[in-house]
């Protein structure tokens, strides 16, 4: 048999010796460029409607830019909804924009003439990945390259990663509102000081919001409202940890009743009306005896201990949206240095000497140079004798500033205020000395109040006052007096500190409930998303090199050396990058051109109105 060989420089398919063997048998010319190409509407149309999506998401991410910071809305929930669906969308049509756009770019540059690599850079950046992946290994880094990297990277910003990382969002907002004033720095009998009609003038009256400010008249009016305030205040449970003694069992008990650390100290953070109860600053752990003016932190997870069982109202300067707020309140509260049927066993007076008469003085601007004195006073066994207990404490005013802190996580929540920071205030214009017992009314009536309003009907039985006194952990205990018990008003073997604590919170809960009740017993983010990120990484298709291989219009230059056809294209591409290239009619002096990739580069274009072949 012979076999007929071709050598090996021979092309298996010849070429036509001239431009008149292209006209094919029918006689007919090969058409133009122009009519060989797609329509207008197919390379152009089509491409302008895959911006429909993305120009869509633009829109919508104009419509978030415009909703952020506002409050919710079905306009903003509908929104996200939309954006959601959105997202799904927007990488597969930014891909579809983005990766035709690119291999336009690179027949563009390839009929101007470019460089083999710039092409590769191009054609093989469809995907991020791709695109960063390209910028390192062929070392190819320019402004344009970056470029393209940095156009690929918001296919991620408007995936469902960014997607889900938007949402409602709590507001934190500093601002100042209107206290009330019977909560102010400013003294109570300041307040509900009345001057007397003068010779023709008439005297001025102002309403006094303490229930023992009130005129004798309408005092009967008042007290139920007041009482009712102090007994729900002395009902949390968390107050069986305010100064108790926490080497006791019984303790640890109680904090597991109550559900944890955590849930004691959210419980101690307001009262039973969701008032902003202000810690004793003095007793804090971080407070600085040397520094009382800077601010103290007030523990999150810890139960403090609180100047009142009833806190400080928070009205206003709120919304009903979720929402955070910060507001800064200047307040006092009132620490000690040391008829009703009810029999109570602890007793109350207010000492009368020449530094009395200073606070109760028809002078406002009288100075007070010592301050208000109370006696405590009890019974205790002494073998079979009945002797009286009697402890002097001096009242004292501390005048605070208190972070408020307000959360609401969702519009259907609770509004949670807490204080979250508490000072000395700074220059205070008022005496230490000035409490609100130095408006005489208060201190004629809370003392005789304060022991009868919690007391039980049996004379041997504790009240709640007196109970919580000896041990908060046993404040709500109904066990009866036993013989040998002390008395339920002997106060002998506790601590004078511990008493001290104890009384100021009870006082200034009798003092806080005897404000306005209405405004007392008043009714009033974030969802964090993981970011999930998805990357498509197409795979790397065989390089442009290809079409340089063995053809007869590109001419390597001398000293560039380049691997053997056994050598990958992408790896002979690393010798040929630098080579510049262009797609160009090769006989432009013939009737029907050619059009090939060459390294004869030249400033001719193509010719729409030109037959090729």
């Amino acid at each position: 048999m012979v076999l007929s060989t071709v050598p090996e420089n021979q092309r298996l398919v010849s070429a036509p010796s001239n431009p008149e063997d292209t006209v094919s048998d029918g006689g007919k010319k090969p058409p133009t460029l122009r009519e060989v190409s797609p329509s207008w509407f197919w390379r152009v149309g089509a491409a302008a409607a895959l911006l429909v999506v993305p120009a869509a998401y633009l829109v919508l991410i104009g419509i978030v830019a415009h909703l952020s910071g506002r409050k919710q809305s079905l306009f903003g929930d509908d929104t996200l909804e939309v954006l959601q669906l959105a997202s799904t969308l927007w990488p597969i049509s930014f891909a579809a924009v983005v990766g035709p756009f690119l291999r336009t770019l690179a027949l563009y540059c390839a009929e101007r003439g470019s460089t083999l690599g710039s092409l590769e850079f191009l054609l093989t950046s469809q995907t991020t990945v791709a695109a960063v992946k390209n910028l390192f290994a062929f070392r190819h880094i320019h402004i344009w390259t970056i470029g393209i990297v940095v156009i690929w990277s918001f296919s991620l910003l408007g995936g469902q990663a960014a997607v889900r990382s938007l949402g409602l969002q709590s507001r934190r907002n500093v601002e100042e509102i209107e206290a009330m004033h019977y909560f102010s720095q400013v003294p109570l009998r300041t307040l509900c000081h009345n001057e007397p009609p003068g010779p023709g003038e008439g005297g001025t009256y102002t309403a006094c919001e303490s229930t023992f400010g009130q005129p004798t008249s309408s005092l009967s009016r008042e007290l139920p409202a007041f009482r009712r305030a102090v007994n729900a205040a002395f009902s949390r449970p968390d107050i069986l940890l305010s100064h108790s003694n926490v080497s006791t069992d019984y303790n640890d008990t109680v904090i597991e009743q109550l559900g944890g650390f955590a849930q004691a100290a959210r419980l101690g953070k307001q009262d039973i009306w969701r008032n902003v109860r202000v810690p004793f600053m003095e007793l804090l752990p971080e407070y600085d005896h040397q520094s009382p003016e800077a601010w103290t932190k007030v523990p999150l997870e810890k139960y403090v201990l609180y100047s009142s069982f009833i806190g400080v109202p928070v009205r206003g300067g709120t919304r009903p949206e979720a929402a955070g707020n910060s507001k800064f309140e200047p307040l006092q509260y009132q620490g000690l240095e040391f008829g009703l049927n009810t029999k109570p066993n602890l007793w109350l007076d207010i000492v009368k000497n020449n530094a009395t008469y200073s606070h109760f003085n028809e002078d406002l601007n009288t100075t007070i140079e010592a301050p208000l004195q109370l006696i405590v006073g009890g019974e205790c066994l002494n073998g079979e004798k009945r002797v009286h207990m009697i402890r002097v404490c001096n009242i004292v005013t501390s005048y605070v500033d208190v972070d408020v802190g307000c959360k609401r996580l969702s519009s259907t929540d609770d509004l949670n205020c807490q204080a979250d920071r508490i000072r000395r205030t700074l220059d205070s214009k008022d005496s230490t000395y000035l409490t609100d017992l130095s408006y005489k009314p208060v201190s004629s009536r809370l003392p005789y109040e304060m022991p009868f309003t919690t007391a039980t009907y049996d004379p041997f039985m504790p009240g709640l006052l007196e109970r919580y006194i000896r041990q908060p952990l046993l404040t709500f205990s109904t066990d009866n007096y036993n013989q040998g018990d002390p008395l339920p008003a002997c106060y002998s073997d506790l601590s004078q500190s511990l008493f001290e604590a104890r009384f100021a919170t009870a006082l200034n809960t009798f003092l806080m409930a005897s404000y306005n009740s209405i405004v007392l017993t008043g009714a009033d983010t974030r969802i964090v998303f993981g970011i999930d990120q998805f990357l498509n990484s197409t795979h790397d298709n065989d390089s442009i090199d290809g079409l340089t291989r063995d053809s007869p219009s590109i001419k390597i230059p001398n000293g560039c050396f380049v691997p053997g056809s056994g050598v990958s294209s992408k790896d002979r591409l690393q010798a040929t990058n630098n080579i510049r290239v262009q797609i160009r009619d090769v006989e432009p002096d013939s009737d029907v051109g050619r059009i090939v990739l060459t390294t004869d580069t030249t400033y001719k274009r193509l010719d729409w109105n030109r037959a090729y072949v």
